[in-house]
């Protein structure tokens, strides 16, 4: 959904993109451990361990905790987490694009990192909501911006070349990005 509310343009396979990141987290906890790693659990799923970098309590009332594993900064948003900057986390969720916090707050948040990466856009699947999670009745219909990898199958997936396209409305996508070293301007509107 953070691509199709209008922050975010469609994308297409080869197209450059500069993207900033956040967790959603299903799991969390302080570590003890100082070893930092980002693994792929599955689909957009990911399980990390790292060190807080940075804590911003912003005037929405939430707060963005940078954490950097070493290979990739994000960002998390919790406000029951309770952290402090040298700490280190372990935690699993799905990697998403930032849904504007980031961004739009950038000029605000104190000493930012920079969270923000240039890809080349390898792949989309579009994945189709299955109708168990789609609620239709007499006026319209309502649905999930996105789910987690054990809420779809891979029957589920659909490769495309090009969302610019695509005009379904219960799916969500997942990129398939490819880092690269290019100082791509930031992707959004």
């Amino acid at each position: 959904w953070h691509l199709g509310d209008g922050n975010y343009p469609p994308l297409h396979r080869g197209q450059k993109v500069n993207f900033s990141f956040y967790i959603s987290l299903t799991d969390k906890k302080v570590s003890d451990s100082a070893e930092c790693y980002f693994r792929k659990v599955k689909h957009s799923d990911y399980t990390f361990c790292g060190e807080v970098i940075r804590n911003y309590n912003s005037d929405h009332e939430s707060q963005i905790i940078i954490v950097d594993t070493g290979i990739f900064k994000f960002y998390i948003e919790d406000s029951s987490f309770s952290v402090k900057v040298g700490q280190f986390i372990t935690g699993q969720g799905s990697l998403l694009i930032d849904y504007y916090i980031w961004v739009e707050y950038l000029s605000s948040y104190v000493d930012p990192p920079n969270l923000f990466y240039s890809f080349i856009v390898d792949g989309i699947s579009k994945v189709k909501i299955p109708e168990k999670f789609i609620y239709r009745h007499d006026k319209g219909y309502s649905a999930p911006t996105s789910l987690s990898p054990t809420d779809y199958s891979d029957n589920d997936l659909i490769g495309i070349e090009d969302m610019r396209n695509d005009k379904s409305e219960t799916s969500f996508y997942l990129l398939n990005l490819k880092r690269i070293n290019e100082n791509i301007a930031k992707t959004f509107h």
